[in-house]
């Protein structure tokens, strides 16, 4: 625990003894920080100290579910009064031990499970989800509600919601989704999820031009997609390089993620490649230059991506079935293992979690 005060030299001088005396200092090339102003100078102090690979451009990540919150929240401001009516009904709800008997009551005449509507917590965008999934589910029983508690308390002002009302809660619901479904994702901490990033963003910034058709959400997309652009652009390296490194993606799949989200900018695109590949070569030298090159990768045939496959979980990868290469490419025994791993072509993707990518 870190005592007080909680400055940028304190917190990299905590995490710097901490390193020294697990024995990992040396093999630190990067760290992910919130954008709280105390962990940028952290990571600036930390950097002095630290060996660190490839120029130190991999060093500082942001994180990626505090960025996902900061980007919900800008469009949850825009948004808010479009479902202040649920809003109100569920505060009404959980405002006393009568009325939340009223609701469960209300369940049971409707033949429903009794449960609560869970409140939103101003801090987490994903109560705002969590509320509507709940209500829109339980919809019968709200509307039945409101008209119970009119017959009961008379000047009741609460307001039944409409059947727009209803369709606008499920349009937000849905499109909450896409973003509580990725910080589920960045959250887990039993299998590496730097390599499925990239992925989440090219599903969001396709969620972003589905929903721009909505009159509802304009004011809201402008906020999110500045951003989206403030934090993603241009896209942290050490997140493509996840991407290429995975065997189930390498260069062909990064090149169409980011053709994705720079659709309007093919020389952002090929630029960024270049960056990405000079990277890699530069990383992969650096490790050569330390360990040496002792395995000799194997073959590895690609094929096209199973339809069974979660659409859920792959985002944007249907983008990828016409371009995937299906045979592989032999080197000469003069090329690099990097260049020999490059050439060969992806194998087929797999979405289940338990995939081991550092197998």
């Amino acid at each position: 625990m870190l005592e007080s005060p909680h400055t940028g030299f304190s917190i990299s001088n905590l995490i710097l003894q901490e390193l020294e005396y697990l024995g990992i200092s040396s093999k630190i090339f990067s760290i992910t920080l919130d954008n709280v102003s105390n962990n940028e100078v952290a990571q600036r102090t930390m950097r002095r100290y630290l060996t660190l690979p490839v120029g130190e451009n991999l060093f500082h990540v942001h994180c990626c579910a505090h960025i996902y919150n900061l980007i919900v929240q800008d469009g949850l401001h825009v948004l808010h009064n479009s479902i202040e009516v649920i809003r109100d009904i569920v505060l009404c709800i959980n405002s006393s031990v009568s009325r939340y008997e009223m609701f469960k009551n209300c369940c049971v005449k409707l033949h429903m499970k009794r449960r609560n509507i869970p409140l939103d917590v101003p801090h987490r965008w994903n109560s705002i989800y969590l509320l509507l999934n709940v209500a829109i589910t339980y919809r019968r029983v709200v509307d039945l509600f409101c008209e119970e508690m009119k017959e009961k308390y008379g000047n009741s002002n609460l307001q039944v919601p409409s059947d727009y009302d209803w369709a606008i809660a499920e349009v937000i619901r849905d499109f909450l989704d896409v973003f509580h479904t990725a910080t589920k994702i960045f959250c887990s901490i039993y299998y590496p999820t730097s390599s499925r990033v990239l992925m989440q963003l090219t599903h969001i910034c396709m969620t972003f031009d589905k929903y721009s058709q909505f009159v509802a959400f304009k004011n809201a997309l402008v906020a999110m997609r500045e951003k989206f652009s403030k934090y993603f652009d241009p896209l942290p390296i050490l997140f493509s390089i996840a991407v290429v490194i995975d065997p189930r993606c390498k260069i062909e799949v990064l090149e169409v993620w980011l053709e994705t989200l720079y659709a309007n900018d093919p020389e952002k695109v090929k630029t960024q490649i270049n960056e990405i590949n000079n990277c890699l070569t530069q990383l992969y030298d650096e490790y050569k230059n330390q360990l040496g090159e002792h395995r000799t990768p194997q073959n590895v045939t690609g094929s096209s991506s199973s339809s069974s496959s979660s659409s859920r979980f792959l985002g944007g990868f249907q983008l990828l079935k016409s371009r995937r290469t299906h045979s592989s490419t032999s080197s000469s025994g003069s090329t690099s293992e990097l260049k020999m791993y490059l050439d060969q072509s992806v194998i087929d993707f797999d979405p289940n979690p338990n995939f081991d990518i550092l197998a």
